[in-house]
């Protein structure tokens, strides 16, 4: 195949015939437009090609190029976005780039801009491919300096790049001749200050390709047509993204009906656009699917207003714009913009109900204990089914055992669970995680390894938004009640309640809700730390460097629909996700003397689980558990109260004021003895200190039962022992 050289755009010009041909081909419908047409505004102010573009906040930004006297710039424009979707005029109020740049690749988290490889073209000197990566974050709608980041392991120009969660991929490309086509896929971990590390290999592209288009969807990513040793391509792929960066192998999915070469290829919500390039004026889109795949791709009625290739693309919260480029014999200057039709949608989940049969009749959790009088899944199921209905959208619908999975399967499996339900009848979220990566084999599940859980307290109608357009239900919270939110419906969402019978979040709870939970095809890291404890205790969890880590919350006990009745208090947790294996404290206080007992669930990376208790009484003086937890190996992680003489002596204090030691005189006696214990060990005097703690024992044991109650006997006992052990 011949291909022709220009710097706007790589082509073969036969484009003209085939696009009249099948834009008139019978057969072809036109379904529902996901954008408007196309209209102009302000336009660049100069001819302008090949160059990345990005928007943030208010802003575009589009970034160096190629432009029509010879040179490449350096110069960074960008244009506020007015309410009607026009663009005030260009500016050049950002700092340029670096490097003169064409072919480059822009990726953002945020207001941080990455530009990656590229093209470096001047007037009077070579053409030469770079490896640069540059850093440039927007600050009051400028972009005031650059800072040059690990550069890429080699130099590379018409690739693709994306960012998935918290790391970079770069695929593709070719060095210094189309023959050297780059078939590697590289990534890299972006630091909390938007620098980046070292890059790694995640795996291989189907071909080796250049001129493609690549975009995340989640934990995964897709590549879009492109051109190689095959010719130009119109083929799709979709790749999980492990949890260690890499990818989880390619699947190919719909193709488009043409190729799709320097096209501007960008997702939005659920839907991907393939945008010009090969297919001219022409604009495809297609539907992501909730396996991750795609759906047929549909041609828009809305047609851009003459042949475009070599051009950028940016996405606003509102609009779409297509930003200069070529049109097989000049440069351009032109802006388009289209207004996104996101409209309605509803995810196809199916609706179950808490009082159906044959479940409804069922005990739930051990309700027979804290609500006897009717502890079914009819009175207290709605969490229970509201998981349900969310595994069997994912496509599960067998337990590991093969069972059919429905609530009542479903709250078996969690009984049978150490970590299944916490408090009274609060289903723990985190181990539907694990059920879903034990059950992905017998369920057929390919494209994910779990689904990933995350907990957003209060109101965030914004991110339930994106999780709906990202073909992902949620579980929404109200006190005492869960329900799945499915569909946007104008300013409101279609929910599927499992009790009562509203469609929509108005009508049911005036379009507000207090908690939500996602659950997101992953191939990644399921660990997490979880302390369950009573509402009234304060916990406080800080990292090796004294940091503050993970988020607590109160959970509402579920409350009975039809009496009203809370199946018990609010239990307060604390969640860290993803903990790096490294040692940790837990503080435990209270503003009163007060008993506790915290429930520890460890999870190692794939969402395994080991649970502890620790039991105390805290005051005016912190306890302190320490924690020492290692994400891959759970065997070698363990938690233990740490415990001072001080620490004892505040604990005998605390349990006389709660009147669980009955007797000034022996709380007296057995701090008297810890004094003089921990004079002798500040000495060096370790035997007779121990001898002292005998002593303390003997009269611990000697008024167990009727002056020092069970509880705080053992609360005691563990007390001694640690400090037995910690002079020994």
């Amino acid at each position: 195949m011949i291909k022709v050289l220009k710097r706007g755009f790589f082509f073969i010009f036969p484009f003209l015939i085939i696009n009249l041909i099948y834009l008139f081909s019978s057969g072809f419908a036109f379904a529902d437009e996901p954008i408007s047409e196309w209209s102009s505004t302000t336009t660049l102010p100069y001819l302008l090609t090949s160059q990345p573009s990005l928007s943030f906040s208010n802003k575009v930004f589009t970034f160096g190029g190629s432009a029509s006297t010879g040179n490449s710039h350096y110069e960074v424009l960008s244009a506020t976005i007015n309410s009607t979707g026009t663009l005030s005029s260009w500016e050049t109020t950002s700092a340029p780039l670096p490097s003169a740049l064409i072919w480059h690749s822009g990726a953002a988290k945020e207001n941080n801009f990455y530009i990656l490889g590229g093209r470096e073209e001047n007037s009077g000197s070579s053409m030469s491919s770079v490896d640069k990566v540059y850093l440039g974050t927007v600050s009051e709608g400028i972009i005031p300096s650059w800072q040059e980041l690990t550069p890429l392991p080699k130099k590379l120009q018409l690739g693709a790049a994306a960012i998935v969660g918290d790391r970079i991929y770069y695929a593709g490309g070719y060095t210094d001749a189309a023959s050297n086509t780059n078939q590697t896929v590289y990534f890299s971990s972006i630091n909390p200050d938007g620098t980046i590390g070292s890059w790694q290999i995640a795996g291989l592209l189907p071909d080796p390709l250049w001129a493609l288009g690549m975009v995340e969807n989640g934990n995964s990513l897709i590549v879009v047509g492109g051109t190689g040793d095959e010719g130009y391509s119109s083929k799709a792929y979709v790749s999980q993204i492990n949890s260690d960066g890499t990818l989880a192998g390619w699947e190919e999915t719909s193709s488009l009906p043409e190729p799709s070469y320097r096209a501007g290829v960008v997702r939005v919500g659920s839907k991907i656009f393939s945008i010009g390039g090969y297919a001219g004026n022409k604009v495809y889109y297609t539907d992501i699917k909730s396996d991750g795949k795609l759906d047929s791709w549909v041609l828009s009625a809305n047609l851009l207003p003459h042949w475009v290739g070599g051009t950028s693309v940016a996405v606003s919260n509102k609009h779409m714009y297509v930003i200069g480029g070529f049109d097989g014999s000049n440069y351009l200057d032109s802006v388009y913009y289209a207004k996104i039709n996101n409209g309605d949608m509803d995810l196809d989940v199916s609706l179950l109900k808490q009082t159906s049969e044959p479940w409804q009749g069922n005990i739930y959790d051990r309700a027979n204990i804290w609500h006897p009088s009717d502890p079914t899944i009819h009175r207290w199921g709605c969490a229970l089914t509201s998981a349900t209905m969310v595994l069997n959208f994912h496509g599960y619908n067998k337990l590991p055992d093969s069972t059919v999975l429905d609530p009542g399967t479903l709250n078996i499996w969690l009984k049978n669970q150490i970590d299944g339900y916490v408090g009274n009848g609060s289903m723990n979220w985190l181990a539907i995680s694990r059920l879903s990566k034990l059950a992905k084999e017998i369920n057929g599940i390919t494209l994910f390894d779990a689904l990933e859980y995350t907990r957003i307290k209060g109101e965030n109608k914004t991110k339930l938004k994106e999780d709906i357009e990202n073909s992902m239900p949620d579980i929404l919270g109200v006190p005492g009640h869960f329900f799945v939110a499915k569909g946007i419906n104008g300013e409101t969402f279609n929910i599927n309640d499992p009790y009562y019978d509203y469609l929509t979040l108005e009508e049911g709870y005036a379009n507000t809700f207090t908690s939500l939970g996602n659950y997101k095809p992953s191939s990644t890291d399921l660990s997490y730390i979880m302390f369950v404890v009573d509402k009234d205790i304060q916990i406080l969890l800080k990292d090796e460097l004294g940091n503050q880590v993970g988020e607590e919350f109160l959970e509402e006990q579920l409350t009975d629909p039809i009496d009203g009745i809370p199946s018990g208090p609010p239990i307060k947790i604390l969640y860290f996700k993803k903990p790096d294996t490294q040692d940790y404290k837990l503080f435990i206080s209270s503003l009163n003397p007060k008993q506790y007992n915290i429930e520890i669930y460890l999870y190692d990376i794939n969402g395994e689980v080991n649970k502890t208790e620790t039991k105390g009484v805290t005051g005016g003086v912190s306890d302190i558990l320490t924690l020492k937890f290692d994400k891959d190996k759970l065997e070698d992680s363990e938690t233990q109260k740490f415990v001072t003489f001080q620490s004892t002596i505040a604990d005998i204090n605390e349990l006389q004021k709660l009147k669980l030691i009955r007797s000034k005189d022996v709380a007296k006696e057995l701090i008297d003895i810890l004094k003089s214990a921990e004079k002798s060990a500040i000495k060096g005097n370790k035997k007779i200190a121990l001898a002292k703690l005998k002593i303390f024992e003997i009269l611990l044991n000697k008024t167990r039962g009727m002056i020092i109650k069970e509880n705080a006997y053992q609360i005691l006992l563990y007390d001694l022992n640690f400090l037995k052990e910690s002079l020994k």
